[in-house]
């Protein structure tokens, strides 16, 4: 081999492996060797670098926060009435601080069972009684009396005569019962809507006077309030009428008694 050539060897890489007897038969192909071998080696050399994350939709990285942990009670009703995840959440947290919470779930199952059965959407039906939660409305687990939710049922009453109910009755305890039985004697004639109307009038004067307005005319009452009288006890206000009479007739037969005996003196 020529000088010339050992010294354009010399000027090559150290690592340069011993050429191919093929490459110095053909210079052409040697060269397209050399250059194929520079570049896997350049390759090697160049750092592995990660593409960025691909952003998402609101601009966060697909590395978001963790979902929130449902009550498995929410996920539950929410499941049985087919209520999406977002609204799923609202529920979640407006129900996470009830102190009565396994009644108050029980409570909103009747709810939305009753309002489905009347034809109500039930998404729409549980915004309203999330809306309810969060407002202080939601009757919760006094619904789960049976004389309460029996006379709910059969007066169909809105929510907004339900919490008027409950308010009344709880501010008269130990009277639900009678009061229970008075309203729904004064309602049996009634027609929706104005058994309603009638309804909350009647608790009105529960709340007012401590008694029950007296019937309408058509029910046989004068239709205005009593303060001496009550519904409550129709027998007993008889009562006090007929003493009434009987003390006014002996007054007015006494007084013409004396007054028939100063004539004949």
């Amino acid at each position: 081999m020529g000088p010339m050539m050992m010294g354009g060897m010399g000027g090559m890489p150290s690592a340069m492996p011993m050429m191919n007897p093929m490459m110095m038969m053909n210079p052409m192909m040697g060269m397209m060797m050399m250059q194929a071998n520079m570049r896997n080696m350049a390759n090697m050399q160049v750092p592995n670098i990660q593409a960025p994350p691909v952003p998402v939709a609101g601009g966060e990285a697909a590395s978001s926060e963790p979902a929130k942990l449902l009550d498995p009670k929410v996920k539950a009703i929410c499941r049985d009435f087919s209520i999406d995840d977002a609204t799923c959440g609202k529920l979640h947290d407006a129900m996470k601080d009830r102190e009565d919470f396994d009644e108050d779930i029980q409570a909103l199952y009747k709810v939305m069972e009753r309002a489905t059965r009347d034809g109500k959407k039930p998404l729409e039906a549980m915004l309203t009684q999330i809306r309810a939660i969060k407002s202080g409305r939601f009757a919760g687990k006094e619904l789960l009396d049976p004389d309460i939710w029996a006379f709910i049922e059969k007066y169909n009453l809105d929510d907004r005569v339900i919490n008027r109910l409950i308010q009344t009755l709880k501010s008269r305890r130990g009277k639900k019962k009678e009061d229970l039985k008075a309203l729904d004697e004064r309602l049996g004639n009634a027609s929706q809507p104005t058994g309603l109307g009638l309804l909350v009038r009647l608790l009105e004067g529960l709340e007012e006077t401590g008694r029950l307005p007296s019937p309408p005319r058509r029910l046989g009452g004068s239709g205005r309030f009593h303060p001496t009288g009550t519904f409550l006890n129709p027998r007993e206000e008889r009562e006090q009428k007929g003493r009434g009479r009987d003390e006014d007739w002996h007054h007015s037969r006494g007084g013409s008694r004396s007054r028939s005996r100063g004539y004949r003196r």
